[in-house]
């Protein structure tokens, strides 16, 4: 298995995929520009966007959108946004999101429903409520907490339709609407019904892909473990009640049993522990880079890239370890065998202070510490620890503004140290780059997953690393979010097919789709 940190933010960042809102027409927020059409309203006048007639009441802003139903209209004519990332963008219906607010005055009594569309075009039916007053400003709520994501092959919903004036029984005049204010929130939850944990620990460390709407977890545990881990859980009211069932041996389940505070909700987390032997040695090579432009990569050790030439990587600093250049599945690999510390001498010096992060793979059995610095003339040098995990490739992506004090304009060393003079560790993929910039360099980036399908509790890898990196299940459900990496870990996931949404640095998304068994 494999497992990467991403040392970019010091954690990854679990996150939601929220859709572009509020809708307030005003300059500098969303709607007002956006591309509005009009339809089923024999000539369909356009959706405007007008100063506020009537700024009283719920709703004294500047701005709001002004719908003229006409009487030779259908009853059900009305305005959708455009469907893509610029409008109100894509993203997935959940409980925090669900309840859909819109202020509007109206001249009659009438209907206004509110439907979402997938980019597909795949829909549920409107939802309509009417509005109870006339000729001023009322905020109604449409409820979406009981409907669907669309199935991942209608893509996201990614478009808002609203009907200002359903009358099934037709308009006796034109009737002009204004509408404002379009907000999705999360669903009220009562008083005291949250059964939820805000964190799961194991030993301190909050287990990998926690996520409170995550309720099974697996952890495996090295060979000759016999002690069980301690589990804690921390619940997201306070007032709940958690009580934590211990597992009796290994392999065996912890359970935590949540309680809400008003005692009629419950809910049940689970973290399997099993027992997983630990080589001593890789058995598979380093995880193979992403393509990247010569311009965007400086490489010290990688055979994905041109190295810089004529680098020693076993300079005599009186150190213990012992370098050498191993093949693992045809790719060579520095061996760093009884290791304490080592240096590695580049040809003269190095700017690199156009790049912006370090890249390194590294594997060990038995290393408990494990430090990197850059170092410039002085010498000036700056260390890293890296977080290990036995037994497994181990990405990092170290920004370079992390090595305070180095002159990247000068770089001339690099040194690993934490060692005692008894550990082994691999290393390879050593090089600095940045991420593109350019749009041009962007869109013609084709992001590939692999491997795929994908072996359970694995990792995953991009080709290249992305801002943001989400996965949903076939339900649309976001499963869990990452920010800045190319790598992911499946350890939460259950078997199936998965849908990856890939953000770029510049806003461009893609879609893939994943199969975990």
């Amino acid at each position: 298995m494999k497992k990467v940190f991403t040392l970019l933010l010091g954690f990854l960042v679990i996150t939601g995929f929220s859709q572009n809102n509020p809708i307030d027409f005003e300059p500098g927020g969303y709607g007002a520009d956006w591309t509005w059409t009009v339809f089923e309203n024999e000539t369909n006048p356009d959706l405007e966007i007008i100063n506020n007639p009537d700024p009283s009441g719920i709703n004294t802003s500047a701005t709001v959108a002004k719908f003229t139903a006409l009487e030779a209209g259908n009853p059900w004519a009305g305005t959708e946004s455009a469907h893509g990332d610029t409008d109100l963008g894509p993203f997935v219906l959940d409980e925090t999101n669900s309840q859909i607010k819109i202020m509007v005055w109206k001249p009659v009594i009438s209907n206004v429903g509110i439907k979402l569309v997938s980019s597909n075009g795949w829909a549920q039916v409107e939802i309509l409520v009417p509005n109870t007053v006339v000729n001023e400003w009322e905020e109604l709520t449409f409820d979406f907490s009981e409907y669907l994501n669309p199935p991942a092959e209608e893509g996201m919903l990614d478009q808002i339709v609203i009907f200002p004036d359903y009358d099934t029984d037709g308009r006796e005049q034109d009737n002009i609407i204004y509408f404002d204010n379009i907000t999705f929130n999360p669903e009220a939850i009562e008083d005291g019904t949250d059964a939820t944990l805000s964190d799961l620990m194991v030993d301190g460390t909050t287990v990998s892909g926690f996520s409170p709407s995550v309720l099974n977890y697996s952890v495996v545990l090295p060979e000759g473990t016999t002690d069980v881990p301690v589990v804690t859980a921390t619940t997201n009211d306070p007032d709940a009640n958690a009580v934590i069932t211990p597992a009796t041996a290994i392999p065996g389940t912890t359970s935590v049993l949540v309680t809400s505070a008003n005692t009629e909700v419950e809910q049940t987390y689970t973290v399997a522990f099993s027992i997983g032997s630990v080589p001593t040695e890789p058995e598979v090579a380093a995880p193979a880079p992403p393509a990247r432009n010569p311009e965007d990569v400086i490489s010290i050790f990688s055979e994905a890239y041109t190295n810089v030439p004529d680098t020693d990587f076993n300079p005599n600093w009186g150190q213990s370890t012992v370098v050498s250049v191993i093949e693992i599945e045809g790719n060579e690999t520095l061996k760093y065998a009884n290791f304490d510390y080592q240096g590695t001498q580049f040809d003269g010096s190095l700017d690199v202070s156009d790049m912006e992060y370090l890249h390194l793979d590294m594997w060990t059995a038995d290393a408990t510490s494990v430090n990197v610095f850059t170092i410039s003339p002085g010498p000036v040098e700056t260390g890293i620890a890296l977080a290990i995990t036995p037994g497994e490739w181990v990405s990092y992506d170290i920004p370079l503004s992390d090595f305070t004090n180095v002159d990247m304009t000068d770089l001339i060393q690099f040194k690993f140290d934490g060692g005692d003079g008894s550990p082994t560790i691999y290393l390879d993929n050593l090089y600095f780059y940045k991420v593109p910039t350019s749009v041009s360099e962007t869109e013609q980036t084709e992001f590939f997953v692999y491997p795929n399908p994908v072996r359970m509790g694995n990792q995953v890898h991009l080709s290249s690393v992305a801002d943001q990196v989400e996965v949903y299940d076939l339900t649309g459900k976001l499963i869990i979010s990452y920010q800045n990496t190319s790598v992911f870990n499946t350890e939460a996931f259950k078997m199936g097919v998965y849908v990856i949404r890939i953000h770029t640095f510049d806003g461009l998304v893609q879609t893939k789709r994943l199969v975990v068994n």
